[in-house]
């Protein structure tokens, strides 16, 4: 999907910081220069001690994120209708942007070791979740479910779940061209795509 994925991080920094405020242990932000600044904290770390390895973590959450910055480069747009967007426009760029990167990153995995029929339960858990979502017009409502769709715990971030499940279930069908294809289509629409 990024044939030019080794040059485009060669832009990106590394920042370790303490401080920022849970759940935020992880994340990107662009500077004045719209340089990428990936940013640990590694104080919100501690909740991981003793649970897994630090340097696999590390590794993983590297992964995601920069998935994430890689998709920004192809789709510009995307954070800001993540942050900016109407309801409908957060639903889809955070299932787009998150399904992509927990796909990749899922379990430091390959996608062709994962058995993800296991993860049927919690994809119609998600699936359910979205689709009231997705119907939900009161403004405070709708907020909640944006903040559920990427915080909280793993399983239960609907719209990651929802996003790399259907992602993977699509894979299983139609191997990486599908996938291709999919990040191709873009990311309107693909939160009622999920479902």
């Amino acid at each position: 999907m990024f044939k030019d994925w080794q040059n485009d991080l060669d832009n990106i920094v590394l920042d370790l910081v303490v401080g920022c405020k849970e759940p935020n242990d992880v994340f990107v932000l662009k500077d004045l220069n719209e340089r990428h600044h990936m940013i640990f904290d590694l104080l919100c770390w501690e909740k991981y001690v003793g649970k897994i390895s630090l340097s696999k973590l590390s590794q993983n959450l590297l992964t995601h994120e920069l998935l994430h910055m890689s998709i920004g480069k192809y789709y510009t747009d995307i954070e800001e209708s993540e942050q900016f967007g109407n309801h409908i426009n957060k639903l889809d760029a955070i299932t787009f942007n998150e399904g992509f990167a927990h796909l990749v990153s899922y379990n430091q995995q390959e996608i062709n070791s994962v058995e993800w029929e296991k993860l049927e339960d919690i994809y119609i858990q998600s699936i359910n979740k979205m689709k009231l979502a997705l119907m939900e017009t009161n403004p405070q409502s709708q907020e909640q479910y944006i903040y559920e769709a990427n915080f909280g715990n793993y399983y239960d971030k609907y719209a990651c779940m929802c996003g790399m499940i259907y992602l993977a279930k699509e894979w299983q069908l139609g191997g990486y061209v599908r996938l291709k294809e999919l990040f191709d289509q873009g990311y309107h629409g693909f939160a009622r795509k999920c479902i």
